[in-house]
This record gives structure tokens, sequence and C-alpha cells, in this order.
């Protein structure tokens, strides 16, 4: 039943009364902060009662810390929405804002999808899809560019991806944060499914045009490894930008649960021609292999088999190696070599669980002399 100690006419309410807080600006601290008032009214029979506030500053003394001052053109560095008032007096204007892209607008030159994992052991909650700006040098700005087929996620405008630079979507990301950590980019959630049997991806621009536009499958010559077995769908090569619709530019996670964000491909170290466990195989054509130089008792990197007059070669590849390729070569005198065409011979792979390919090679027709070799070559 407390009543004001002054008031203020209803005729003078058309004019708002300036409070100075100034004074307690101290009481200010970093981060959020609360105004409350405190209002009254004149007593218990009061009809009515009408409190209205602004907060308004002026002067410099009102910067925010992080403020800069600038008399010329203000350079954009990143993608985002600007939002601006101008101040004359003591009186602000209304809010606008405009939106700002920074960067090149991606396309298929540029932009590739690098990983899939759609059929996660845990559950689809834990799906998700890697993209990755391949270009070495220009920055892509994605706002407007869609999935529009198979799942559905827009880009707002503000997310650039640097060169080289990868960002993740996925289903849900409390799952994802529990299974990978919260250090990798995610931009978003997707709304619908990956297809664990596969299905089309369809990906464009702001303008509706074709960015990415192929299926992805679990069926035979399909990497079987990422259909529930754990590993994640990895394109081969992706700064060549590889067709995506066919099965061979794809491969299995060399780990279970993918490799999110960052390259799952590897590296060779060391001196090519050493030979340490001694059993003639020289380091670089193991590692190509997916054989270790510390092991010689690792089962038949290396096969050949006769069967009715025909050779039959085969051999491990190790499919993350994406800077050294796997060359089988053919001879008649073990002086003149030259590659094994697929023209001549039949060509099968076999993937394992733990991302290796068998690749078997065997002649077409019977050939009375014929030498096989493996040779490893650095990208």
């Amino acid at each position: 039943n407390s009543g004001a100690v002054r008031g203020h006419p209803d005729n003078l309410a058309v004019e708002q009364e300036s409070f100075d807080i100034s004074p307690h600006l101290d009481q200010l601290k970093v981060g959020g902060n609360l105004l409350s008032i405190h209002g009254l009214n004149d007593g218990v029979n009061s009809s009515d009662f009408l409190i209205s506030s602004q907060l308004i500053g002026g002067g410099s003394e009102f910067l925010a810390p992080s403020a800069l001052r600038y008399k010329d053109q203000v350079t954009i560095t990143s993608s985002g929405t600007l939002k601006a008032r101008s101040l004359m007096g003591n009186q602000w204007s209304a809010l606008t804002e405009a939106v700002f892209a920074v960067g090149v607008p991606a396309s298929s030159e540029t932009l590739v999808i690098s990983e899939i994992m759609y059929h996660a052991g845990e559950g689809s909650d834990y799906d998700y899809i890697e993209l990755m700006n391949i270009s070495s040098t220009e920055r892509l700005q994605l706002g407007g560019i869609k999935f529009i087929e198979g799942i559905q996620f827009e880009f707002s405008y503000g997310i650039d991806l640097l060169p080289r630079e990868r960002l993740v979507l996925v289903k849900d990301l409390d799952a994802f944060h529990q299974k990978h950590g919260e250090e990798i980019t995610v931009v978003g959630e997707f709304l619908g499914n990956l297809s664990n049997g596969g299905e089309r991806l369809l990906l464009v621009d702001q303008s509706g045009q074709i960015i990415r536009d192929f299926s992805y499958s679990d069926d035979a010559g399909w990497p079987q490894g990422a259909d529930g077995e754990g590993p994640s769908l990895i394109l081969k090569y992706p700064e060549s930008s590889p067709d995506h619709s066919k099965e061979q530019n794809w491969r299995s996670s060399r780990f279970s649960g993918g490799n999110p964000g960052k390259t799952d491909a590897t590296r060779f170290t060391g001196n090519p021609s050493e030979d340490s466990d001694g059993d003639l195989i020289p380091a670089l054509l193991e590692y190509a292999m997916g054989t270790s130089d510390q092991d010689s008792n690792q089962s038949d990197p290396l096969l050949v088999q006769r069967f009715d007059h025909q050779i039959r070669f085969s051999y491990l590849e190790n499919s993350a190696a994406e800077d050294v390729a796997l060359i089988a070569e053919v001879s008649e005198d073990l002086r003149n070599w030259k590659p094994l065409s697929a023209k001549g011979v039949r060509v099968s792979r076999e993937e394992d669980s733990h991302g290796k390919i068998r690749v078997t090679i065997s002649p077409k027709e019977s050939i009375a002399s014929q030498f096989l070799r493996l040779r490893a070559v650095v990208k």
C-alpha cells in the first residue's frame, strides 16, 4: 500500500523525463546488465500507471571499448550482417541493417562434399556431411547455398570457408559433440536423414545452379566399410574435384567414426628405398600397400597365382595413401615394361574393414610368357 513521494501529471507525460544515472556507472559489470525501475502510483485509488523507458548514451565516454573511430570508408573483412544507427543530439535513429558477402561465391569448381557419414553404427543421430573449399587461394562465401535433395539445409549469410578449409553439417549436434568433441567447425543441423542404403544429394547455389548432384550407394563397388561398420565415406583426392557419382572416387575412412573437419589421407615420410624388415619390399611400396616396413610377417601383400596357363596377380592398396600411386606393369622380356592395360585384363577390387583394397588382375586370354611387377610412384 505504498504511495509515490512525488508525481508526474498526465499532461506532462507526453514529454519524457530524464534521469541522470551516470553517477552509478560503476555499478555496471562487463557483459549483460539488467535495468530495474521501481514505480508507484500516487495512491491505492489511482486510476492508471505508465512507464516507458529508454536508456540513452551520448559523447565519447559512452563508446564501447571495442568501438573504432573512422573517417573514411570501412573495410569489411568477412561476410555478415551490418547493423547501424545514427545519433543526432541525444536521439538515435531506427535500426537499419544490410548483408555483406566477402569472398567468391561457392561453385562446382571450388566446393566438394568431402565426407559422408551416412550409416553410423550408433544410429542416424551420429550422421554428418563434410564440405571442403578446394581452392588454394579463394575464400568462399556460402550464404544462400542449400541442400534440396537427400537432406535440407540452407547456409545463412556470414558463413565463409577459407582455402582448403572444411566444415560439417550434422544430424544431431549433441550426439556429434559427444562422439567427436566440440573443436570441429559445425555450422548447423540438417533436416531429414541420410539414407543407409544410399540416395541422391543435391546442393545448389543462391540462384539454383547445381554445385553438386550425385547419388551415393551401398551397392557392390562402393566402399563397404562405410555401410554401418564404423568408417565414413571419404572422397579421394578432393582437391581434384573428382566426379562424386563414381564409386571409385570414394573410400572408407581409416578410423571408426570417420574423420570430420580434417583430412583422412596419409603422407609418406622416410627413405623410400629403405627395407628395414629385409623382406625385399622397399618402404615406399610397403606404405602404398598399407603394410609395415618394420614387420616381414604380414599376410601376402603380393600374390602371384597360376590357373590353367593364366597368371593372377593381386596386391594390397592403401586407399588412404593419396600421395602415391601403385602401377601394375607387364613385360615379355624383363627389359621393356609398360602399364598393364585394363583392355586385356580383368580387374577386381575388394575392400576389407580397415580400408585396404585387394586388387586382383587376371588376363582375359592365355599368354605364353608374361612378367608382372608393381611400382609405387610418388605424386
